[in-house]
């Protein structure tokens, strides 16, 4: 307003006169199943109204108006575009609400006014006239198709969210309004002012005390029914809550809150990342799917109902190690390490790691990789060690890796030759290896890494000549499987520093057309256990029925190739 004339002081007089006159009036929240959304667009300055509750009972519970940020070429355009905004409100909307654990079982609504907006909304057919709205236009198409949106046309006089975009008359305005559910409260809450006449303070009653006392919403809450309903939200929603306000932030990353978050969450299922790997196109491809722990893929054909295969990062790529979600792979022909978040598909580059031994590739260099998070320095730690099978005297080197700095540095490693080493376990804020001894072939100890020390050390196995398959946590300790002739065993280290702390857990009942077994997996809602055969592949086990089912691949030329459990954990942080 560079030029305010007497019509703009008009103007605004009249907003302040209604101000004025409705300062008692609220948006009235009523309590009700949710079970379905209802929203209302409106293009003249992109209004959107969203609407949840039951039929006859809508609460009001998202709003906007503001202008768009392009010129649209005619009014069917301008009013898709308005579509489009609210059909991605609605979206979030259903997520949000998904996460709380109240999905809905019902399309949401979308009321619009316009009836060849409505018309491109399930129109399969491309138009000329409406190419340059493509991206809006498929992906409210595709809300359309998956049954998660429905668009209908509203008379003007329905039309609620004329309210935002248009000057309307006083009846339907207060109509509008009222639908709305704002409107003066039936009883005071959100304040309390006592005005008492002299006659009636002159009692001397304390609590007079209490005129002009304002109260805040905030004062209503109950900080245990904010904390009961935080620790049942996943860890992707309480980060976004920290940046309420500062007492939130507090209240979120206190070490009381986060444990009882964590044992809320161990209550849940959890992913279970699956890779999998096809011959397509005449060439190998990798992709992966994710499962909740209690629905994993049995069934070719209804295993993976719903489940979207996505693309894999690199064929050449291992997966080394896997913490809060995060898991670390690894290219041996490059040597390259990368972090990569599966959840959000994005990745993180390590900075290339030159060592002495990488080049001597006719000795037989290797690398074992062992990637966790360490809580002292709240950062996450990658420990590469190189070391060559074929000569004796090329002594191993070991670097640690920090996203904090961002740099490898050296640290110290025993003298101590290495023929073999297994992928890391991570476990308790230390890293573990299976070793096999090269004086020794055949006999086998664990070698173990503190991440907040940064010292290496070993440990001994009950009877060295077994053989170790695989280190993983069961019941939340370091487990060792061994083969004992036709039997397999699950051995857990209770304690980590008494030497004499291993002891048998389970028997691990596995038919002979099954083979050895090379890796087993713990679920942690239940007691079942993903099992890896040399003939069978992957077998989900429930140690205590005994019962016995095959992971089903997808459906076509494909097989799995690897099992990890993705456990999130909001008390660390993310590094993508």
């Amino acid at each position: 307003m560079h030029d305010p004339r007497l019509p703009h002081l008009n103007a605004l007089k009249r907003i302040l006169r209604y101000l004025k006159g409705t300062l008692s009036h609220g948006l009235h929240i009523k309590p009700s199943a949710v079970d379905h959304l209802v929203a209302y667009s409106d293009a003249d300055w992109a209004g959107v109204l969203i609407l949840v509750g039951p039929p006859q009972g809508d609460n009001l519970v998202s709003w906007s108006s503001k202008r768009q940020h392009v010129v649209s070429r005619s009014n069917a355009e301008a009013e898709y575009r308005g579509i489009a905004n609210v059909v991605a409100e609605a979206a979030w909307l259903r997520n949000l609400l998904l996460e709380l654990s109240c999905p809905l079982s019902r399309a949401t609504v979308v009321f619009c006014d316009n009836v060849s907006a409505m018309y491109l909304a399930s129109n399969p057919v491309q138009h000329q006239r409406t190419k340059h709205v493509e991206i809006d236009l498929h992906f409210v198409r595709e809300r359309v198709a998956i049954g998660h949106v429905r668009v209908f046309h509203v008379p003007f006089a329905y039309q609620y969210a004329d309210i935002f975009t248009k000057g309307l008359p006083s009846s339907l305005f207060l109509d509008f309004r009222d639908s709305l559910n704002i409107r003066v409260p039936p009883d005071q809450t959100t304040g309390l002012i006592l005005t008492c006449s002299k006659q009636i303070a002159s009692n001397g009653s304390p609590f007079l005390n209490m005129i002009s006392m304002n109260f805040t919403m905030s004062d209503y809450v109950c900080d245990e029914l904010i904390v009961e309903i935080l620790q049942k939200l996943p860890p992707k929603s309480v980060i976004r809550f920290t940046s309420v306000s500062k007492s939130w932030f507090s209240r979120i990353v206190c070490h009381d809150f986060v444990h009882k978050h964590a044992l809320q969450a161990a209550k849940k299922p959890q992913k279970v990342f699956i890779r999998h790997l096809t011959y397509f196109n005449k060439r190998v491809q990798s992709f992966y799917t994710l499962h909740s722990e209690d629905q994993l893929p049995l069934s070719s054909k209804h295993g993976y109902i719903g489940i979207t295969p996505l693309e894999f990062p690199g064929y050449n790529f291992h997966i080394v190690g896997s913490c809060n979600g995060i898991l670390c792979l690894f290219d041996h022909k490059i040597h390259q390490i990368t972090l990569w978040n599966p959840s959000i598909r994005r990745t993180l580059t390590l900075p290339d790691h030159h060592s002495s031994l990488r080049n001597c590739s006719s000795n037989g260099c290797q690398a074992a990789i062992g990637f966790g998070f360490d809580q002292v320095t709240d950062d996450y730690k990658i420990v590469k060690i190189t070391y060559a099978t074929y000569r004796r005297d090329l002594v191993p080197e070991s670097s640690i890796y920090t996203i904090n700095t961002g740099v490898w540095r050296a640290i110290a490693f025993p003298d101590t030759p290495l023929n073999n080493v297994s992928h890391a376990c991570f476990v308790n804020g230390g890293l573990y290896w299976l070793v096999t001894e090269r004086s020794n072939i055949g006999h086998c100890y664990v070698m173990s890494f503190d991440l907040s020390t940064e010292v290496f050390d070993t440990i001994p196995l009950l009877e060295p000549s077994w053989e170790y398959t695989q280190l993983t946590v069961i019941k939340g300790c370091l487990a060792v499987i061994t083969n004992e002739g036709r039997n397999s065993w699950i051995w857990l280290r209770k304690a980590y520093k008494n030497v004499t702390c291993w002891s048998r857990d389970l028997k691990l009942n596995i038919d002979p057309y099954e083979g050895k077994i090379s890796k087993v997996l713990q679920l942690t809602t239940n007691d079942d256990l993903v099992l890896i055969t040399q003939c069978e592949g992957y077998i989900l086990y429930n140690p205590v029925k005994g019962e016995r089912l095959k992971l089903a691949s997808v459906k076509g030329l494909s097989i799995i190739l690897d099992v990890v459990s993705i456990i999130r954990s909001f008390g660390s942080k993310n590094v993508s």
